[in-house]
């Protein structure tokens, strides 16, 4: 289900005569989650500009965001040529 919605994106454009290419990846998005010794042994520590007392933490538990994007997300990209974004985009916009 997860690239049905691009599947059907590239099929209605190229109904319409566009060409596209469909390029599809799998990632985590935050790259100080890891599982290797090696990476686990440099960790990288930050502290808070508002309070310099406070202990250095480890970048991965400073904030939200690297807790939300810890796991693999897939991410697709459709490509058009540039002489046909504008009639992509209007496509993709229409209602």
């Amino acid at each position: 289900a997860e690239d049905r919605r691009a599947e059907t994106i590239k099929k209605k454009l190229e109904a319409e005569g566009i060409d596209t290419i469909w390029a599809s990846s799998k990632t985590r998005l935050s790259k100080y989650h890891t599982a290797s010794p090696e990476d686990r042994a440099m960790q990288i520590f930050v502290v808070d500009q508002y309070d310099r007392w406070d202990k250095p933490a480890p970048i991965d538990k400073s904030t939200e965001i690297f807790t939300r994007y810890e796991g693999a997300r897939i991410i697709d990209r459709l490509y058009v040529a540039p002489e046909n974004y504008a009639d992509a985009e209007k496509l993709l916009t229409e209602r």
